[in-house]
C-alpha cells in the first residue's frame, strides 16, 4: 500500500521514528511498535520514554479506530532540531499531536514550543 509522498510501511518517511498505515497501526503489537520507536532512537533505553511511549500507543488507539490515513511516531522537523510526537494524515488533514506525559513544564513553556513549530505566533 502507497501512502503519502510515495512511502509504504517498510520505507516509511526517514524522519519519523516509526511510519504506516493507520490499519497497521491499529493492527499492530505495542511491543512492536516500541520495538521499532527503541531501534530508531539511537537514545538510552530510559523507563520514563518507555512510559509515554506506552501511554501515547493506547491513547493512538483509542482515539485514531475507524480512521484512515498514516501515522508518523517522533517525526523530526527539519532545521528545527525538534520532534513531534505524532503525525497523522488523514485525507486533506494533517494532524500534529504533541503529548506532554509526565512533563513538569508549565503551561506557558507549551505554548512556546507550540508556537515555535507553528512559526507563528500566537497571543
Amino acid at each position: 500500500m502507497e501512502g503519502p509522498l510515495g512511502t509504504t510501511a517498510s520505507t516509511a518517511i526517514p524522519r519519523a521514528w516509526y511510519g504506516a498505515s493507520l490499519a497497521e497501526f491499529l493492527s499492530a503489537e505495542p511491543d512492536a511498535i516500541l520495538g521499532r520507536l527503541a531501534a530508531n532512537s539511537g537514545f538510552a533505553d530510559v523507563p520514563e520514554q518507555k512510559d509515554a511511549w506506552h501511554y501515547q500507543l493506547g491513547f493512538l488507539k483509542s482515539h485514531l479506530s475507524g480512521l484512515t490515513g498514516w501515522l508518523y511516531l517522533e517525526f523530526d522537523i527539519p532545521r528545527m532540531g525538534r520532534r513531534i510526537d505524532a503525525v497523522v494524515l488523514n485525507g486533506p488533514v494533517v494532524f500534529v499531536v504533541e503529548f506532554k506525559v509526565g512533563e513538569k513544564v508549565s503551561v506557558n513553556d507549551n505554548v512556546i514550543y507550540l508556537e515555535s513549530v507553528d512559526g507563528t505566533v500566537k497571543a
